[in-house]
């Protein structure tokens, strides 16, 4: 039995709901039967990604910071579930600034979570295929020894601040906080912005409708995960 097959009636608090997976996973819960709070501080998220659940009374979005140590003792103590997805994401961000990447991905995730401890609210903490980093081991697994690159390279940042966040979740099920660790591949679909890995299946689709050859680079050979955004909200 799943965590959303056991969803209704309950209050969940979804961290960057306003992103692209993260409102795909509002979409599911509100259809599921419970009551959803957002808050995001909506540098990567967007109001128009929820605009369809505005009139629901079971729905609110609150425009603010995990960081903010307050706002969230607030939120935390008033719900039941916690979908904690908001993080700096995506290549271009992460390297135009590693250090907010770290502030917000690292002090953000330690403050929702010792407020979950506070509560024993049960958590879902979602990580990246990136901890894999350059593993060679095919098909990945959660048990698998990860391969970083070096420090000096700024990208590998957001594949440590990932990798704090399910250490720290992990270190906290011993003080009793109930938790589970999801790792996104990338996903695609609706409301994905154009900077993000999954944009790679629209421009082929676009390219395939429109008659144009398709970009391909090197031989083609490469591989990469991609999941529908539907799919990937079914199951975190």
């Amino acid at each position: 039995m799943t965590l959303l097959s056991t969803i209704e009636n309950k209050r969940c608090l979804v961290t960057g709901g306003a992103g692209f997976i993260g409102s795909h996973l509002v979409d599911r819960l509100l259809s599921q039967g419970a009551g959803v709070t957002v808050v995001d501080n909506l540098s990567l998220g967007r109001t128009a990604n929820l605009a369809h659940h505005l009139g629901n009374p079971g729905f609110s979005l609150v425009t603010g910071s995990i960081t903010d140590s307050r706002l969230m003792a607030d939120l935390v103590g008033e719900h039941q579930v916690i979908f904690h997805l908001a993080a700096v994401v995506g290549v271009k961000h992460v390297l135009d600034d590693p250090l907010n990447t770290l502030y917000v991905n690292v002090d953000g995730t330690r403050v929702v979570l010792m407020e979950a401890l506070k509560h024993q609210t049960r958590t879902v903490v979602v990580s990246s295929s990136e901890v894999y980093g350059k593993s060679r081991h095919i098909p990945f697994s959660e048990t698998d020894d990860l391969v970083l690159g070096p420090s000096s390279a700024p990208r590998w940042s957001y594949a440590v601040s990932k990798l704090y966040g399910e250490h720290l979740a992990l270190a906290l099920t011993h003080q009793g906080l109930p938790v589970t660790i999801v790792r996104y591949f990338n996903a695609y679909g609706p409301r994905l912005a154009g900077d993000g890995y999954g944009s790679v299946v629209a421009k082929f689709i676009v390219q395939a409708l429109t008659g144009q050859p398709l970009t391909v680079h090197d031989d083609g050979c490469q591989k990469r995960g991609f999941t529908y955004v539907a799919d990937t909200a079914a199951n975190s």
